[in-house]
């Protein structure tokens, strides 16, 4: 599971098995949705969708998705950083809290990468 270090109790969870679906902070169950698996730059859940920046959008505030898993595909490559961070690869965003909002139904989204935010700590 993959969780903010301020938050150990929140999971990244997608919202559904689908093209799409939601990526958000729910409480950790263990459930299917919650079972990233790092795979070549990617993050891999339900064995075909990869975590994903929605139609690959390179600003502050984009929020993140699930969609099939395309290999190399740039909306879906990411790296841990300095720092507990998810970096999208070759982008300078980083996964973070929106509004530093950790409570259950909050959107992850991508920002500007920072070291002193705690809403970019994993």
């Amino acid at each position: 599971a993959i969780t903010p270090a301020q938050a150990t109790d929140l999971c990244l969870t997608a919202a559904d098995n689908a093209d799409g679906a939601a990526v958000t902070l729910e409480a950790c169950t263990g459930d299917a949705s919650q079972a990233w698996k790092p795979d070549n730059a990617q993050l891999v859940i339900h064995g075909d969708k990869c975590l994903d920046v929605t139609e690959g959008v390179n600003e502050k505030g984009t929020k993140l998705q699930i969609w099939s898993c395309v290999a190399g595909g740039s909306n879906q490559m990411f790296t841990s950083s300095a720092n507990n961070h998810i970096e999208w690869l070759n982008f300078d965003k980083c996964l973070d809290v929106t509004n530093g909002q950790f409570k259950a139904g909050t959107p992850v989204q991508i920002w500007q990468c920072s070291t002193t935010t705690k809403n970019q700590s994993w």
